[in-house]
């Protein structure tokens, strides 16, 4: 591997980790803490176990790979919220943000979505818990 690639697969964990926590799961987060249970149904789930779970994968397995402890198997989560996000929650949405005429788009689930199958696949790095 490349001189650098270890530092890079950490530099990637931080940032998506902490992208993912605070401009995806924390307002979930919010929202479960103030006993709001607004959340669609997905694959007939009820609202409150789909958000408790969005909640879990987005925050914890988050905070999981920003540390890298069992890096595939979190990134793994995420990557399925993900492929859940872009086939339920935005499959009538237009694929890029600029054609969103200021609403969703599948853009960042599949952003998101590669990132966390590459770190599934490749792992985090020497730099982790688990180192890998």
């Amino acid at each position: 591997m490349a001189k650098y690639t270890n530092l890079a697969f950490l530099l990637l964990r931080i940032v998506i980790g902490l992208m993912m926590i605070f401009g995806h799961g924390w307002g979930k987060l919010m929202k479960v803490l103030d006993g709001n249970w607004a959340f669609p149904e997905i694959l007939g789930i009820p609202a409150a176990v789909s958000l408790i779970l969005a909640v879990l994968i987005e925050v914890g397995c988050s905070l999981l790979l920003i540390i890298g402890y069992k890096t595939r198997i979190v990134a793994t989560f995420l990557f399925l919220i993900m492929v859940s996000a872009l086939l339920f929650i935005h499959a009538d949405d237009p694929l890029f943000i600029a054609h969103a005429n200021g609403g969703a788009s599948k853009e960042l689930a599949i952003l998101y979505g590669i990132v966390y199958l590459v770190l599934a696949l490749a792992g985090g790095g020497k730099y982790g818990v688990n180192k890998g």
